[in-house]
């Protein structure tokens, strides 16, 4: 028979499982190995780091509406889901908005249990570190980013110029709408290491240990 999925989104109230889960995270101590055991043999610890630093990176302010799932036999795991909200403003401070442990997202209504439960833990918070430098240079360099976006300029563009001309809009509107993710993707890093070595209390040497450029 097919695999039963459980999928949940937001908060994930809709399913037990989940819900246990987060009652066990807010009752023990994480930082004590075998309860992060427990933890990580529930969660999918590579996909939920990626998830989480990705939405930090794309400067997501609508991180409340998400999708997440388990099958019957396998872990949870996060879907990126609804990101239209992001690319926007460079200079947000969405490390301290999506860890935020009085929840995040609109009105702060969306809790961050999880990811804060898992950073008590050393291992985690070292891994995660470690993972957030990697995507900025790997993921989220510019160079990296405006070559996505020329892909998709050089696949759609002209079909631009005639949707426009069909609903009678300005084809420059689009333009500066793809510059501005141009702008983004150009700003974004130069701000993120800053955030992230003030939330973390990082030292400079501690940057450069867990692979970050000098801020």
């Amino acid at each position: 028979k097919p695999e039963q999925v459980d999928l949940c989104r937001a908060s994930g109230t809709n399913s037990e499982a989940y819900q246990n889960l987060m009652k066990y995270v807010r009752s023990h101590n994480l930082s004590v190995r075998e309860n992060y055991d427990y933890v990580a043999s529930l969660v999918d610890i590579d996909n939920y780091i990626d998830y989480i630093i990705a939405e930090i990176c794309m400067a997501n302010t609508d991180n409340g509406n998400i999708r997440f799932y388990k099958t019957e036999v396998g872990k949870w795991r996060w879907i990126m889901f609804d990101v239209d909200q992001s690319f926007r403003q460079s200079n947000h401070n969405t490390v301290a908005a999506h860890l935020n442990p009085a929840g995040t997202g609109s009105m702060n209504r969306f809790p961050t249990t999880l990811i804060n439960g898992l950073l008590k833990n050393q291992g985690f918070k070292d891994k995660f570190l470690k993972r957030f430098a990697w995507q900025m240079k790997n993921i989220w360099d510019a160079d990296v980013v405006n070559a996505h976006i020329d892909l998709f300029v050089s696949a759609i563009g002209e079909e631009m110029k005639r949707d426009c001309a069909r609903w009678e809009r300005e084809y420059s509107v689009w333009e500066n709408a793809v510059q501005s993710l141009r702008d983004f993707a150009g700003e974004r890093n130069g701000y993120l290491g800053k955030y992230v070595q003030s939330y973390f209390r990082l030292s400079d040497s501690d940057m450069k240990k867990y692979g970050f450029d000098a801020v």
